[in-house]
Parts: structure tokens; C-alpha cells; sequence
């Protein structure tokens, strides 16, 4: 998942406000995630090693004056997990959408959080 906060040139805005804003929305999506996976929800996948939560990660950079935000899962079967997947049987299994619940819950909070970051610098 990937969130990029494009600011244009005519608008002069707290990069570091902004920057620090999007480490805040990681942290809220990783916490959410990890709290779903814990749920015991039948949709969400769930936990028994603790490998797929403590995998759960995010990044944010700054390219040429856009921030990202980028959430990543460092499991290899985390795509598979999520998306849905057919076994070498031959037997299809469900894919658990746990990024797109975890992004329904945090949305509302997520945009409170970047419009308090979001102030003109005069």
C-alpha cells in the first residue's frame, strides 16, 4: 500500500510536518493491522507464530518533493495470504483482504492527521 502526498510548488507547507504526519499514519496502520490479525475475525488471517505480525512494517520517503508512505509486509507469503491463492493440488484458497480492512478503519483518523500537518508556512 502506498500513500504519496504530492505538494505543489505554489503552496509552501511543513515538509517536516507532513513527514512526520505520514510516520504517525504508518504507525497507527501497523498497530491496526497487528490488533486485526490478533482479532480472531474469520476473514482476517490469524496468528500462531507471530511471524506475520511482527513482519508488518511501513517506510516513508522523499523524492523529488513527494512524500510516501509505504506499508510493507516482509513475509513471502504475505501476497498470497492476502490476495488469494491456488495450492499445488490444485485447491483455491480465499484471500484474506487484511491491508484494504486495515485501511477502511484507519482512513478517518489517517485524514485528521494529515489535515492538522497539512499548514501553510508564510
Amino acid at each position: 500500500m502506498n500513500v504519496n502526498l504530492v505538494v505543489p510548488d505554489a503552496l509552501a507547507l511543513d515538509q517536516d510536518a507532513l513527514k512526520a504526519a505520514l510516520k504517525q499514519c504508518g504507525k497507527l496502520f501497523q498497530k491496526t493491522a497487528r490488533m486485526l490479525i490478533n482479532s480472531g475475525l474469520p476473514d482476517m488471517p490469524h496468528n500462531r507464530t507471530g511471524l506475520l505480525s511482527k513482519s508488518i512494517g511501513f517506510r516513508v520517503s522523499s523524492k523529488k518533493g513527494v512524500l510516501t508512505l509505504t506499508v510493507i509486509d516482509k513475509t513471502r507469503y504475505a501476497t498470497a495470504l492476502f490476495a488469494g491463492s491456488t495450492r499445488k493440488n490444485g485447491v483455491k484458497v480465499k484471500g484474506r483482504p487484511l491491508f484494504d480492512e486495515t485501511m477502511k478503519r484507519c482512513r478517518p483518523k489517517m485524514e485528521k492527521i494529515l489535515e492538522d500537518a497539512a499548514r501553510i508556512i508564510q
